[in-house]
């Protein structure tokens, strides 16, 4: 992997034809300058485009803005801190706050135009830096005018001068070259989302831009994997290999809580040769999946406040157990049988039921196992009466896979390109391989997207790629304020569009479109798959 560079002022850094080194030593050498770049060093617009596949223009600009930070005695004192933060600490909460303080110094104190000859491009720069407003408005009622490139490129700035620090990171995590390029590619992703939102050059969306730098998420192939603690309020549990009926995490697949714009499904998928891309609707069947307790919900199942509405015939859950808490650390527990009550989830349809369920849990050693089933729905076994519990070797076993504060892998959708069942695979295979081998490997993948809506069938091909996608999670519901995919699959700003005014210009725009009007309801959901 080779690393070009460029002095500020223009000279070049590196041995050979137009500063180029032409060896492996450039890559040593530019991360070795220190924090901040302290000897000048900027990373060169042919680097930039390498790994952050960013173009000319917001490259210039953001290469201007690094340089006006550099001088500005609060952004020299910022830069080593946001290197600190970001690649040696991996604190995205605690770095997006220094660039939001940052982005804000620069709506004030960065250069003015004198004779500014484009209103379009500059004003008096004046910015929000919630994420779900990314823009920096514009006020041209004044002389003397502020700028707003500087603002819209503060956080392209930060990447370039922290770029050659988070490849170092990264190399040195055992991240092959091609899944480092990948990863800190998706930058054009959001440069584009950036323009579309402001029609200037820019990037925000600060939280997920600055992860992609710390090496806690990768890109691999199709998707991208994040090393996650499980916070969701669910106990997994999949009956045992022992059993005979265990599922089989080669045909995993994943979607993301950022989502995607929509991704292709005209076409139905074929199998490819030796995998199932199907075999994943049989493994819910060897699941149950358990609420944790005080979850607020609505008669129909989901959470209140779920799309804006609360209901008040909706109920409380419960979960008790009879002589253990049941968490992941109860693991350490004796050898022993735990009875557990709790309201379960249709893992098909992702919502809660009402009526509580009770499951036998073995505590044996090294983790819990738990006997019983579900009392409708698909089930593996007869549901044992309370009163009279058969012989446990009658019942079938189960393992818990995820609870909340175990680890799991987060996985997530680029916005670009088919989501076929052979792009998948191939990356859920590769991923598994990788993450395990870096110290990353979990049980579980994890998401939250609007791709795991089981309400996509009742408007896509039922063996359309992003249906055949959906099927392989168990799945359970999630509190979000309105749904994802009207912005993912309409376009940004097409949330606050009148139904009868959504666009139809693909396939699936049309169909969403027509479900919408004739009343059906979608959702963001939650899943897990094996990994």
């Amino acid at each position: 992997m080779t690393m070009m560079c460029a002095m500020v002022g223009g000279g070049a850094a590196g041995s050979g034809a137009g500063g180029r080194d032409t060896g492996g030593g450039a890559v040593a050498r530019l991360m070795g300058i220190g924090a901040a770049g302290v000897d000048g060093i900027i990373p060169d617009e042919e680097t930039c485009r390498q790994y952050l596949n960013m173009d000319g223009e917001l490259y210039a600009l953001a290469v201007r803005t690094l340089r006006w930070l550099r001088s500005d005695p609060v952004g020299a004192a910022a830069l080593p801190r946001l290197h600190d933060l970001i690649v040696r600490r991996g604190d995205v909460p605690a770095a997006a706050a220094v660039c939001r303080a940052l982005r804000s110094h620069a709506a004030v104190f960065a250069p003015y135009v004198d004779n500014p000859v484009d209103n379009r491009s500059v004003g008096n720069c004046t910015v929000d830096n919630h994420v779900d407003n990314t823009a920096a408005t514009v006020d041209n009622s004044v002389d003397n005018l502020t700028d707003p490139s500087y603002a819209d490129t503060l956080l392209a700035a930060v990447m370039i001068d922290c770029l050659p620090a988070a490849v170092r990171h990264m190399e040195s995590l055992g991240v092959p070259d091609d899944v480092i390029e990948a990863t800190l590619r998706d930058f054009a992703i959001w440069a584009d989302v950036y323009r579309t939102k402001t029609g200037r050059p820019g990037i925000w969306e600060l939280e997920w831009n600055l992860l992609s730098f710390t090496g806690d998420i990768l890109r691999v192939g199709r998707l991208q994997y994040e090393s996650i603690t499980f916070a969701e309020p669910y106990y997994i549990f999949r009956r045992a290999a022992s059993d005979g009926v265990a599922g089989s995490s080669d045909t995993a697949g994943a979607a993301g809580r950022s989502g995607g714009r929509s991704p292709s499904d005209e076409q139905p998928d074929a199998a490819p040769a030796g995998q199932t891309a199907a075999s994943p609707d049989a493994w819910p069947d060897n699941v149950v999946i358990l609420a944790a307790a005080g979850l607020h919900v609505r008669a129909d199942g989901r959470l209140q406040g779920t799309n804006g509405r609360s209901d008040d015939t909706g109920f409380t859950t419960v979960l008790t157990a009879e002589s253990a808490v049941l968490t992941a650390e109860s693991a350490a527990l004796p050898t022993g049988v735990v009875t557990v009550t709790g309201n379960p989830v249709d893992v098909r349809s992702g919502v809660i039921r009402r009526e509580p369920m009770t499951i036998r849990v073995d505590v044996r050693g090294g983790g819990h196992r738990a006997s019983g089933v579900r009392p409708d729905g698909p089930a593996p076994a007869q549901a044992v009466p309370s009163a009279q519990a058969a012989a446990p070797a009658a019942q079938p076993t189960y393992d818990l896979l995820l609870a909340p504060g175990m680890p799991t892998t987060s996985m997530h959708i680029p916005a670009e390109g088919p989501l076929s069942p052979e792009l998948v695979d191939e990356s859920i295979v590769r991923a598994r391989t990788l993450l395990a081998r870096i110290g990353r490997g979990t049980a579980t993948g994890f998401c939250e997207s609007w791709l795991l809506d089981p309400a996509l069938e009742r408007f896509s091909p039922a063996e359309s790629n992003i249906c055949r996608f959906m099927r392989r999670y168990v799945k359970f519901p999630v509190r979000s304020s309105h749904p994802m995919i009207v912005e993912r699959v309409f376009g940004w700003g097409a949330d606050v569009l009148a139904t009868a005014d959504l666009p139809e210009r693909t396939g699936l725009q049309r169909r969403l479109k027509a479900y919408l009007l004739a009343g059906g309801e979608v959702y963001d959901t939650g899943g897990i798959l094996l990994f």
